[in-house]
């Protein structure tokens, strides 16, 4: 069976709600669909937390890996040019 979700996918690996400007509920479901196309759970969900299943894992890496490739590829087709500055920093940090 051929595997159609790439936006679930991408939504998944992606610190979704700031990248794609989306509701922590849209992501929600995209996240939802997505296990339910997989037929296994990527996360497990407690009270306290929410951490990668071992599967989830698995796809985390190996997504990574061939998200990462396709911009490489994309920037190499665009003569390496990317000026795009990507700034990390937590969020007490931000917010002073």
């Amino acid at each position: 069976m051929r595997f159609w979700s790439l936006d679930s996918l991408r939504i998944f690996f992606t610190v979704a709600g700031e990248a794609l400007h989306m509701s922590k509920g849209a992501v929600s479901y995209q996240i939802s669909k997505l296990e339910g196309e997989l037929s296994f759970p990527l996360f497990e969900r407690r009270h306290t937390h929410i951490r990668l299943t071992p599967q989830g894992e698995i796809l985390w890496g190996a997504a990574k890996r061939r998200f990462g490739q396709l911009e490489t590829v994309i920037s190499n087709l665009r003569g390496g040019l990317d000026e795009t500055l990507c700034v990390g920093a937590h969020s007490i940090f931000i917010s002073r």
